[in-house]
């Protein structure tokens, strides 16, 4: 029996139908012009965060293996009650995304590139904080555990002219500093992450200086290395350590050293009611697996009192909770 005709072009016609619609797909993504999204966008962006926030330019380059968008001019609003007009301005934010982990459920950014970012956060004696975004983020908030911080994994990330200022009326808290982060471009796989800042803690000048590994092709599986200082008058607090990967701070290890005149000036930095004691020095490995923080090999000194033993802090209920051996 003889095959008609259309059957033995049929196979080839479906296929040169798909062809010509994948490369009329590729070619809009090549010349189409983003601009006129930047309306749209931050349109979109506002109502998902209950916050008004408006994009000068937006940009984007999708045809390639990692897409990539970027926002000039970028500027999210402050909270009613905040103090200041915007919580974040951003002279250029540039994101790319790497699309292979998104089939495994994970988001890998494979470069965050922010330029002069102007970054405003407060938390008033309300507990309302001008960084959560909802619909009732503007109602006094009760007290809440804390909850880890969890951001998506970056492998380039890079910040010029980056500064931060906190201020936080339960910690009795204020501060404001710099965030520098692949700065200079001669050899960035060398810089490291560095953040600098002083203000006033329970009314006291403090300072603080961080410093982690370099942001530069970093191997999202391998640990993460930094150490930081915070000076507060007599309080004096050093952390050297490395977290489980970059960007989880839910899970890390590190060494500290603590010293000051008083354990109950620690409640400013950690939140916890402490008693007054005389002056006192401790030392020990801190560990931090999702809010249970344990904290052994403790070394302590408090007046003429020698002390060691391990301490535990459950932080994850409404009211921390502190068990000691």
């Amino acid at each position: 029996m003889t095959q008609l005709p259309w059957r033995r072009l049929f196979p080839g016609r479906t296929a040169v139908i798909v062809v010509g619609c994948v490369a009329v797909l590729l070619l809009f993504l090549w010349l189409f012009r983003w601009g006129f999204m930047a309306q749209p966008a931050a349109r979109i962006a506002s109502g998902a965060l209950h916050r008004q926030v408006q994009v000068g330019r937006l940009s984007a380059q999708l045809l390639r293996w990692t897409p990539t968008v970027t926002l000039q001019d970028l500027r999210v609003a402050n909270a009613s009650w905040g103090q200041g007009q915007y919580l974040a301005r951003v002279g250029s934010l540039t994101v790319g995304i790497e699309p292979w982990y998104l089939l495994r459920g994970r988001l890998v950014l494979s470069q965050l590139q922010i330029q002069d970012l102007q970054l405003d956060l407060q938390r008033d004696a309300q507990r309302r904080e001008n960084w959560t975004f909802s619909s009732d983020a503007e109602k006094p908030q009760p007290q809440k555990p804390s909850k880890p911080v969890r951001l998506p994994a970056v492998k380039l990330f890079s910040m010029r002219g980056g500064s931060v200022t906190i201020v936080d009326a339960i910690r009795k808290l204020q501060f404001h500093g710099s965030v520098l982060a692949n700065q200079q471009a001669v050899k960035p796989e060398l810089e490291p992450l560095r953040v600098l800042g002083q203000g006033t803690l329970n009314d006291k000048p403090f300072q603080l200086t961080f410093q982690g590994s370099a942001l530069f092709n970093l191997n999202l599986d391998l640990p993460y290395h930094f150490n930081a200082r915070v000076v507060a008058g007599p309080l004096s607090v050093a952390v050297k350590g490395q977290g489980d990967r970059p960007f989880n701070f839910a899970r890390f290890g590190a060494s500290v050293d603590v010293r000051g005149q008083n354990l109950a000036g620690l409640y400013y930095l950690t939140g916890l009611a402490l008693p007054f004691t005389p002056p006192f020095r401790f030392s020990g490995q801190l560990r931090n697996d999702d809010e249970h923080f344990s904290l052994r090999q403790l070394s302590a000194r408090i007046g003429n009192s020698d002390l060691s033993g391990e301490i535990a802090l459950d932080a994850t209920a409404t009211r921390p909770r502190l068990t000691a051996n």
